[in-house]
C-alpha cells in the first residue's frame, strides 16, 4: 500500500461476454487479483462490466437482473480483508425503474451505489435517468445508500472523497471522480474524451478517472473503445488508447501534501471557457464543425489521415466482433471494382488480421453481367489475388436472362427491372454461398448511397452485415487513397490508385464497347456536394434554405448556385422518399459522424418531401 498521502489507482476494461455474467465476474475477479498483487488503492471498472452494456432488451428480464444482483454481492466478497476498493457496475431495477448504476465495494460490503447518466451508446430507451434525491434503498436484504450526490472517504484519508458518475461538481476537498462508461468507438470520440477529463480534473475534481467497456463488447452499429484515461490537476498521468490494453495504473498524491512523481503539478487556472465541462454528452457525440468545411467528412486536412485511419479500425474490428461473436468463419462478399467494394473488402482482410485468421477466409466474388466493364472486372480480380483472398469469378449473365425470361421481360429493354434483376441475382449468389461456406455477407453499401436511396431494394441493399453504412463516398474515397499509400506494395497501390480513379457507376447498363456507360455523378450530381448536404441536414440541423446558401459559398469556386440547387432538390427528394430503404437495412457499425440505422434516424417511411422542397 502506498504511503496515506499517495495511492494507486487503476482502470481496467476485462473482456465481456455479453449475458454471461459468470465470465464476466471470473474476468473482473482475475482482475480484481491483479489490482491487489499492484498495490491498487482504487480500482475503476466499466458501465454495466457485470452483463456488459449489449443486452438491449433483456435487461429488464428477471433472470438478468436476479444474476447481476447476485454477482455483483460475489464480487464485493473478493474486497473482504483486501486493501482496495472497486467501483462495479450492473443493471437494477427500483420501483418498476430500470438503472445502470454503479457501486462501490470495499472489505466484502457495499459502501454505496450511484445511478448513472442515461447512455446513449447503450440505448436511449432501456434505462431510466434518476431525478430523485439521495436516499437508501433494500439491496441483498440490507439498506444501501442511492443517489447521485453520493460521496465516499477512504480509510487513511479524512479530506480525500470519491464520486461517480458523469457530472463532476466542485468539492472544498480533494476528490476522485470515477467515470465508468459503455463508450462506442467514434471517429474523434477518444481525443474528445481526454480533452474531457483533463478540463474536468483541471477544474472541478482534482482527479478523474474513466474506464470504458471494449474487448468482447458489440452491439448491432460497432465496436467499442476499451478507452481508459487518468488525468490529475489538468494532465493526463495515464491513459490506454481505443482498442488498447484496457488497463491504466498511476500513483496520486493530495494537494495537502506530497505528490507522487507521477502526478501532473498545480496548473493555472484556466479561462472559463476552455474549462467549461458541462456537455459530456457534447464530448462523447462530438459537436458540430462551425467552419464552412466543402469536405465535413474528412475534416480538416491536417486530421484527414486520423480521420481515415480510425473510420477503417472501427469498421475492421466491428466485423470482427461480429464474426466472433457468432462462430461464423467466413467473410464473403462482392467485389465489382469500384470504391465501396474495395474498401469493404479491405477492411474484410483487416478484420481476418484481429481475429488471427488467413486471409483465405475472405471470399471476394466478381460477378460480372450486362453493364460491367473490363476495367472495373480486371482491378477486382487483381486487387483480390493481391490480397492473398479467395478469389471467385461467377458470371450472372445467364441467370438473369433467364429470371428476365421467366418474367416476361424482353430481355433487351434497359429499364429498372433489367437493372434491378442483375443487383438481385448477385445478392443471391452470395447468400448462398455464404450459406455453403459458413460465411456472413458483408454489405458494400454506403452511407451516401443509402441517404440518397441510390441501391436497389433487397439487392445490393441487403448484406448479413454492412461495413460501410456510415462511410460517406468522400471518405470511402480518402481511406482507398491512403490504404494505397501505405500498402508498401506496387501491385496493390496501382489497383487501389486506379480504383480510386475510376468513374463511380452501379455497372447496371449495357457497357458500350467494355467502357462505363453509366456514371453516377453525372445522374444524380457530384457526391461530395451531396455529402456536404447529409452532413449539414442531419447532423447540423440546417433547414434546406440554410444548406443551399452554405454550400454556395463553400463549393463557389466549383459549382454555380444553380447547379447546387438543382442537385440539392434531388437530394431531398431522394433522402425523404427513400426512407423505407433505410427502416429495414442490415447492421452495420456506427463511425460516430451521421448514423442513418434506425437507432440513429428515424422519420415516416411514407413522409412527403414538398415541405422542404419549397424551401429551396
Amino acid at each position: 500500500m502506498k504511503d496515506q498521502k499517495g495511492f494507486r489507482i487503476m482502470a481496467a476494461s476485462p473482456e465481456t461476454f455479453p449475458g454471461n455474467m459468470r465470465r464476466c465476474f471470473e474476468e473482473i475477479r482475475t482482475v480484481i487479483d491483479d489490482a491487489v498483487s499492484q498495490e491498487v488503492t482504487l480500482l475503476l471498472l466499466p458501465e454495466l462490466c457485470l452483463t456488459s452494456s449489449s443486452l438491449g432488451a433483456l435487461f429488464r428480464h428477471e433472470n438478468i437482473l436476479a444474476a447481476a444482483e447476485e454477482y455483483a454481492v460475489r464480487l464485493a466478497s473478493c474486497t473482504k480483508d483486501k486493501d482496495i476498493i472497486c467501483c462495479i457496475s450492473f443493471p437494477m431495477m427500483i420501483d418498476q425503474k430500470l438503472y445502470s448504476v454503479a457501486a462501490l465495494a470495499s472489505d466484502g460490503n457495499i459502501l454505496g451505489i450511484v445511478p448513472l447518466q442515461k447512455n446513449s451508446c447503450i440505448g436511449a430507451d432501456i434505462f431510466s435517468e434518476y431525478t430523485g434525491e439521495d436516499t437508501s434503498v433494500e439491496f441483498t436484504g440490507r439498506e444501501v445508500p442511492f443517489g447521485k450526490g453520493l460521496r465516499f472517504s477512504i480509510e487513511g484519508h479524512r479530506d480525500l472523497f470519491i464520486r461517480i458518475g458523469k457530472t463532476p461538481q466542485t468539492s472544498e476537498a480533494d476528490t476522485v471522480y470515477l467515470v465508468p462508461d459503455a463508450l462506442q468507438a467514434g471517429v474523434g470520440r477518444q481525443d474528445r474524451i481526454r480533452n474531457w477529463c483533463s478540463r474536468a480534473s483541471a477544474k472541478n475534481c482534482g482527479t478523474v478517472i474513466y474506464c470504458s467497456s471494449g474487448e468482447g463488447e458489440t452491439n448491432s452499429s460497432g465496436a467499442f473503445t476499451g478507452q481508459t484515461v487518468i488525468a490529475d490537476r489538468g494532465s493526463i498521468i495515464a491513459e490506454s488508447p481505443a482498442f488498447g490494453s484496457g488497463i491504466s495504473i498511476a500513483d496520486v498524491g493530495l494537494r495537502n501534501g506530497l505528490s507522487s512523481e507521477s502526478a501532473a503539478e498545480d496548473h493555472d487556472e484556466e479561462s472559463p471557457a476552455e474549462t467549461d465541462i458541462s456537455g459530456y454528452a457534447g464530448a462523447v457525440q462530438g459537436t458540430p464543425e462551425d467552419d464552412n468545411n466543402p469536405y465535413p467528412f474528412l475534416g480538416e486536412e491536417n486530421g484527414i489521415v486520423r480521420r481515415c485511419e480510425e473510420a477503417f479500425e472501427i469498421q475492421s474490428r466491428s466485423l470482427a466482433g461480429r464474426l466472433k461473436k457468432t462462430g461464423i468463419r467466413k467473410a464473403v462478399l462482392g467485389v465489382s471494382g469500384g470504391l465501396d467494394s474495395t474498401l469493404a473488402l479491405l477492411v474484410s482482410v483487416r478484420a481476418m488480421e484481429i481475429l488471427g485468421r488467413d486471409r483465405t477466409n475472405v471470399v471476394a466474388v466478381s460477378m460480372p453481367c450486362f453493364g460491367t466493364s473490363a476495367r472495373t472486372k480486371t482491378n477486382a480480380q487483381i486487387l483480390s489475388e493481391a490480397l492473398g483472398v479467395d478469389f471467385r469469378m461467377i458470371d450472372i449473365s445467364d441467370a438473369v436472362r433467364q429470371h428476365l425470361t421467366d418474367i416476361g421481360h424482353d430481355t433487351e429493354t434497359a429499364d429498372t427491372a433489367y437493372e434491378n434483376a442483375q443487383a438481385r441475382e448477385r445478392t443471391q449468389v452470395l447468400m448462398d454461398l455464404s450459406n455453403m461456406e459458413n460465411g456472413l455477407v458483408v454489405g458494400t453499401g454506403d452511407l451516401s448511397e443509402e441517404a440518397l436511396g441510390w441501391c436497389t431494394f433487397n439487392g445490393d441493399h441487403m448484406s448479413m452485415y454492412n461495413v460501410n453504412c456510415s462511410v460517406t463516398k468522400t471518405l470511402i474515397r480518402a481511406i482507398v487513397a491512403h490504404y494505397a499509400a501505405k500498402s508498401g506494395d506496387p501491385a496493390i497501390e496501382a489497383v487501389l490508385t486506379d480504383i480510386v480513379d475510376t468513374p463511380v457507376s452501379p455497372e447496371l447498363k449495357p457497357a458500350v464497347d467494355g467502357e462505363i456507360a453509366q456514371k453516377t455523378e453525372e445522374i444524380i450530381g457530384p457526391y461530395d456536394v451531396h455529402d456536404y448536404f447529409l452532413y449539414h441536414l442531419v447532423r447540423n440541423g440546417r433547414s434546406p434554405g440554410r444548406i443551399l446558401g452554405l454550400a454556395s459559398e463553400a463549393f463557389k469556386d466549383v459549382y454555380t448556385e444553380e447547379q447546387i440547387r438543382s442537385w440539392l432538390k434531388v437530394f431531398i427528394k431522394r433522402f425523404i422518399q427513400n426512407q423505407f430503404k433505410r427502416s429495414c437495412s442490415p447492421d452495420g457499425p456506427s463511425i460516430g459522424l451521421v448514423d442513418l440505422s434506425n437507432s440513429g434516424w428515424s422519420i415516416p417511411g411514407d413522409l412527403a418531401a414538398d415541405f422542404m422542397l419549397e424551401q429551396i
